[in-house]
């Protein structure tokens, strides 16, 4: 079952990884570790990181970059949500995300010089200017994927965010981006989970996760600390 899956890999990750989340470290720090859990619990698949070869292996992700984002730009143009009655962006709104994010994250989607790249880091990235002005980088591949390597036998997306990141705009670039991975035909995954990482303050009064199916596609889930 996929979502005992995912929660036992995050009860080992606040067992094991008390300081990291504590200590409010780089998000991939965190996510590293995670994708080690997820190798463990999902034995019989591929689990890997959006930076190149985590767990010692190569990405094997096939996304096109400039591809993908027209995808996710595209999504937010339809008004085909799951129930054929409210759009995407109206069930985006019912995630407390308002129509001002949802426009300026379209427009910036259309943009083609803000897809960037990291030679020391070997990823392509997009440059996401929030709402205040600042710019913030934004991964093109998925945080964790649970996956066949080599073929497009996908199973979970995975997209985390440390609890001290509260950006809308930015909340809403990776959910667009899980709906887009767990409906489009090309990539199929099964089901995807935006997850919420305790960290800081939140950590010490973390106690358990919850996991609830968002209004904005029934294949994805947001999982948040309680």
């Amino acid at each position: 079952m996929i979502q005992p899956g995912i929660r036992k890999g995050l009860t080992l990750l606040v067992r094991h990884d008390a300081y990291l989340l504590l200590m409010d470290v780089n998000e991939r720090s965190i996510t590293h570790r995670l994708g080690m859990y997820y190798q463990f619990i999902f034995q019989e698949w591929d689990v890997d990181c959006e930076f190149n070869k985590n767990l010692g292996y190569p990405k094997s992700i096939n996304i096109d970059p400039h591809i993908f984002l027209d995808k996710m730009a595209s999504l937010l143009e339809s008004d085909g949500a799951y129930s054929g009655k409210l759009s995407y962006v109206s069930r985006l709104r019912e995630e407390h995300i308002s129509v001002e994010d949802i426009d300026l994250l379209r427009e910036q989607l259309r943009e083609p010089e803000r897809l960037r790249y990291d030679a020391e880091l070997d990823v392509m990235y997009f440059v996401l200017t929030l709402r205040n002005g600042s710019e913030l980088r934004k991964l093109i591949y998925p945080d964790i994927i649970v996956h066949k390597r080599g073929s497009k036998n996908n199973y979970i997306v995975i997209e985390a965010k440390k609890s001290s990141n509260t950006n809308k705009v930015s909340r809403a670039y990776d959910i667009v981006k899980l709906v887009t991975l767990v409906n489009d035909k090309e990539y199929n995954y099964k089901r995807g989970y935006f997850i919420d990482l305790p960290t800081g303050d939140q950590f010490n009064r973390h106690k358990r996760f919850n996991f609830r199916k968002l209004e904005l596609d029934r294949k994805v889930y947001d999982v948040t600390s309680l």
